[in-house]
């Protein structure tokens, strides 16, 4: 194993993570990513309606 995560590891963290409401600094700390990524992956989740 590389060591790094695929894309979709990383949502399925953030889906694991968020099956109860989270804070955004919750879930950046908690999965390992900066704000700006962050905001892209859970964007494209609140997006697609699997975030609130």
């Amino acid at each position: 194993m590389t060591g790094r995560r695929s894309t979709y590891e990383i949502y399925w963290e953030i889906l694991v993570f968020c099956k109860t409401p989270k804070l955004f600094t919750g879930i950046i700390s908690r999965c390992d990513l900066n704000s700006k990524t962050g905001q892209g992956y859970l964007g494209f989740l609140a997006g697609k309606g699997y975030l609130l």
